[in-house]
């Protein structure tokens, strides 16, 4: 079960993400309706660790054994999507694929999860503040990432992305 919590004010998630660099490019995956990007991760299930639930989203969505990993940000968001208002808090890794069978380094690739075809692409760091990717402290602290685990509280109610 996810950790998810619907509440009367909004909605309350706890998830992971990974973050994937080669090359000065950043992993995303893209919302294709929107246009919007976001790091490749997900939902943590009840009782499962973060950890646990990095190793088993890249597992899902990537078709790969995370074993080269650490934890790079914490993350508390509060934004508002399609109307909801959420408090959202993310743990982001830093993960090494170099190690695995992952090969899709073409500048956009889909994989297949369960019945869902996810889009990918590899963003260019040095483009990141032309495009659409949330959470938005990512494309400033991408571009310096201290390997020590950094605390970020972020407010994006003002933004864009606030669709009341």
């Amino acid at each position: 079960m996810d950790l998810t919590l619907r509440t009367e004010m909004g909605l309350f998630n706890h998830r992971v993400a990974a973050v994937i660099v080669h090359n000065n490019k950043l992993l995303a995956q893209k919302n294709v309706k929107t246009n919007e990007y976001y790091l490749p991760g997900g939902r943590i299930n009840y009782g499962e660790s973060s950890e646990e639930a990095i190793k088993r989203e890249i597992r899902e969505e990537l078709g790969v054994t995370v074993i080269d990993y650490s934890s790079l940000w914490i993350n508390e968001c509060f934004f508002v999507d399609s109307g909801t208002r959420f408090h959202e808090v993310g743990i982001y890794y830093l993960v090494n694929l170099e190690n695995t069978q992952f090969n899709n380094y073409e500048p956009v690739f889909e994989l297949t999860e369960g019945s869902r075809v996810n889009t990918y692409e590899w963003l260019d760091i040095d483009s990141l503040d032309s495009i659409a990717l949330y959470p938005l402290f990512v494309k400033t602290e991408i571009k310096n990432p201290d390997k020590t685990l950094k605390h970020i509280i972020t407010n994006e109610m003002t933004n864009k992305r606030v669709l009341l």
